[in-house]
């Protein structure tokens, strides 16, 4: 995992619980409290897994729903740190430009492996969105997905056809 985006979860976490539980998570991976990632830092998945399980424990939430509450607040951190890639009329366009904005990602921080993400419309109003990626993150995809919606002011509803 890059830096750059277990930073993003880092400073979520913070922003909506207790910082000491955050760094306690944090020492609890051997990572000390005041550790700066850096972009081009690649931080080990079980380690970000680790810490996330601990937060969600010491807030007695299941870990899915921490994720779906790092995906939903990091597209407002994503938008100030990348705001060109929000430059869109609306929701369907801007998830038509992830595929190209994940292809940025991985020229801007080498080694980067953001997951393949397709949109392809099969109506005038609806729209068969993939997301694959080999660490299978869906509560946090899905996070994601409802805070796009949410900064584009777009009502949607999805249900998943397949997970796996």
């Amino acid at each position: 995992m890059k830096g750059t985006v277990v930073a993003t979860w880092l400073r979520t976490c913070r922003k909506i619980y207790d910082k000491s539980v955050v760094e306690k998570a944090m020492s609890s991976v051997g990572w000390k409290s005041s550790r700066i990632f850096s972009p081009a830092d690649n931080v080990d998945d079980n380690e970000v897994r680790n810490v996330i399980e601990y937060i969600a424990k010491a807030q007695g939430i299941p870990v899915n729903e921490l994720w779906r509450k790092i995906g939903q607040d990091n597209i407002n951190s994503f938008f100030n740190d990348f705001p060109a890639f929000f430059q869109h009329e609306n929701l369907y366009s801007f998830l038509k430009s992830l595929f190209d904005i994940h292809v940025e990602m991985v020229k801007k921080f080498p080694g980067a492996k953001p997951p393949i993400v397709n949109i392809e419309p099969i109506s005038s109003n609806k729209a068969i969105f993939s997301y694959n990626s080999k660490r299978e993150m869906y509560d946090y995809f899905l996070g994601l997905l409802d805070g796009s919606a949410e900064f584009f002011k777009e009502k949607i509803t999805y249900r998943i056809m397949e997970q796996g």
